[in-house]
């Protein structure tokens, strides 16, 4: 481990503001104390499939934490259980410091936000303030403890306040807008009245609530008043205005990493930590707003100062797939992506990136389980690398090295961002990202992610695609008999080869060969047989000519061969040789009736006028002057 110290930071990416500001929280911090952040995030959710949350897990398991001075948990971003259990496993096992957020973590510091105190003070506000009594609940997760938590705020504020909260008027969702709407809609199915207000666990579903009460013609917060949680850019920039409550993650990321860093010195720390939350007052409970619409229009950030927004992310992606969609081999991959990183395509990305694929990723076109295995293999093939925005040639390196190398690279300590590229739950890889935490914002990160993933799906269909043409490119040119080529393969290769071979300067060599009294063995032994023969002398021909030499069935029992001579062997020892390889086979095999083959050849000069039916001409004729001897002798033998 060199100098700098590593923490490692493991969170969900759909809390994207949570994690971007409480990672530029921590890294204030960190960066004073020369230490480096490496961030493993995905996009598990309970929405996915097992098969999807497979893939995205995988990305924890890519570090060990005994490469690490200590670990950070955004414990309540997390959405499967799995994922909490393996790395709670992992700290326990290590024994490295370890601080968790707003969820406690057996073996690690426990920091929270006072939630409680936040939501309380924003019910009470809406009773007191607005005298809302017939109030809809929305959750998030019904078991999630911050869902718990913030409901048992509302229904306290609503016992100090004399109001009634029924059961029936607590109804649960998935933190999505559409869950929220799809919540309102069900119970007012239910032959409930349109209520004065609706609380929502977060900003969010309170969103979802305003936009579909807009729909139905009612006016937020006239007819009905809503409320969320969380204080994020969609909230803000919303009209009206979302009330809500505020969570300091960015001073809850400075204050865990300084808890953090006091551990790893071994100095006397508390085991655990509190910050409060307040309410943040909007338009949409009937206040007078003050966020950030009229102050901020559009996400302006990026580097080289190019602003991201969607109309540019897509751009970008667009060019990328452009550059990606006809690469079938990491070695296309490679570049594929050199040329797309030309001139200033890296402002997404950042100027230092990598994407290290799984070594097994083409072969994933032949076996689907071979990138299955949870986990990274010791190596990656390196697609991609760029250094302070100059494109490195890729290569395979140790997976362990792939991780760390920006990091070793770079004077300064720095932010690594890990996201997993997988195709469903296949172990494809991983990419590295050094941009600003602000990627996380409107989910450019999930997009990009998820465009990447397509995209190495369309490379392993180009590979499948490749192998399927080649394959019918090698049927349409063989012979289904006997392997060797067919009279295409004869026009679209062996011609050619040899005329490649007379232009180059080189000496070919032509052959014709003939089965003796083909016609006689199907008429008395039957076409099994004739078959039979035609398959055992393109066997011969095939294993016993010269390595390079190519055969084609030019005919019914007729082959055609080309050859490259190498100044030594005459063409007639060649058929001598091969001719006696057959009579051993007709011998070793013990075939019934008497088969022989008459073969015509000649050599080319060097830098002969190549003319191909000449050159068939004599082959031919060569041949048929075999060919009588061959009868003669046979019909003596007989």
């Amino acid at each position: 481990m060199g100098k700098r110290k590593r923490i490692a930071i493991f969170a969900n990416g759909w809390n994207n503001e949570y994690l971007q500001e409480f990672g530029q929280g921590a890294f204030q911090c960190a960066k004073v104390t020369d230490t480096d952040l490496f961030i493993f995030t995905n996009y598990s959710t309970h929405g996915l499939n097992e098969v999807d949350n497979s893939g995205e897990f995988n990305i924890y398991l890519l570090p060990d934490l005994n490469d690490f001075d200590g670990a950070m948990f955004l414990t309540n971003s997390f959405n499967l259980d799995r994922e909490l259990q393996y790395l709670q496993e992992q700290v326990l096992k290590t024994g490295i410091p370890a601080v968790s957020t707003e969820c406690e973590l057996d073996g690690t510091v426990f920091f929270e936000s006072d939630n409680y105190s936040g939501m309380h003070e924003l019910a009470t506000h809406m009773m007191k303030e607005h005298r809302v009594k017939d109030i809809l609940f929305i959750g998030g997760f019904q078991q999630h403890k911050e869902v718990k938590i913030r409901l048992q705020a509302v229904l306290d504020a609503a016992k100090e306040n004399g109001v009634v909260i029924p059961e029936r008027n607590i109804v649960y969702g998935d933190w999505s807008a559409e869950s929220a709407r799809n919540c309102i809609e069900a119970w007012l199915q239910e032959g409930n009245s349109l209520p004065e207000a609706v609380i929502c666990a977060n900003d969010i579903m309170a969103e979802g609530i305003c936009n579909w009460l807009n729909e139905k013609g009612y006016r937020v917060p006239a007819d009905v008043r809503v409320t969320g949680f969380d204080c994020i850019r969609v909230g803000q920039l919303h009209d009206p205005i979302i009330t809500t409550v505020k969570c300091e993650w960015f001073r809850m990321g400075y204050k865990a990493m300084e808890l953090l860093q006091d551990k790893i010195a071994g100095k006397e720390a508390p085991e655990r930590m509190g910050i409060r939350t307040k309410m943040v007052c909007g338009e949409s409970c009937g206040c007078s707003g003050t966020g950030m619409r009229g102050k901020q229009t559009k996400p302006a950030f990026g580097s080289h100062d190019r602003v991201i927004d969607g109309l540019s992310c897509d751009q970008h992606l667009r060019h990328l797939y452009l550059c990606l969609r006809k690469a079938d081999s990491i070695e296309g991959l490679r570049y594929s992506y050199k040329y797309f990183f030309q001139g200033d395509e890296c402002w997404m990305e950042g100027e230092n990136f990598m994407l290290s694929i799984h070594p097994g990723f083409i072969k994933m076109a032949d076996d689907e389980d071979v990138c299955k295995k949870p986990g990274y293999p010791e190596e990656m093939e390196v697609v991609c690398q760029l250094q302070n925005g100059k494109f490195e040639s890729g290569r395979k390196m140790p997976t362990k090295e792939a991780m760390f190398l920006a990091s070793e690279r770079s004077e300064k300590p720095g932010i690594y961002l890990f996201v997993p590229v997988r195709s469903d739950n296949n172990n494809v890889g991983f990419a590295m990202m050094t941009r600003n935490l602000n990627i996380l914002i409107d989910n450019i990160l999930y997009m990009w992610t998820r465009h990447v993933n397509q995209y190495m799906d369309q490379v392993i269909s180009n590979v499948k695609i490749t192998k399927l043409t080649k394959k019918l490119e090698e049927l349409s040119v063989t012979d289904a008999l006997t392997g060797v080529y067919n009279r295409m393969g004869c026009e679209k290769i062996l011609y050619p080869y040899l005329e490649k071979c007379q232009n180059e300067g080189r000496r070919g060599i032509v052959m014709i060969a003939d089965i003796d009294r083909m016609k006689s063995i199907n008429d008395k032994y039957g076409h099994g047989e004739g078959d039979m023969a035609l398959k055992l002398v393109s066997s011969v021909l095939k294993n016993e000519l010269p390595e390079g030499f190519l055969v084609s069935r030019f005919g019914g029992d007729e082959f055609f061969i080309a050859g490259e001579s190498d100044g030594k062997t005459p063409p007639e020892e060649i058929v001598r040789h091969v001719s006696a390889r057959l009579e051993e086979e007709v011998k070793n095999r013990k075939i019934v009736f008497p088969l022989s083959v008459s073969i015509g050849a000649i050599e080319l000069e060097q830098g002969e006028n190549f003319e191909l039916y000449e050159c068939l001409q004599k082959a031919d004729k060569f041949m048929y002057s075999v060919k009588e001897r061959h009868h003669l002798s046979m019909d003596m033998a007989t």
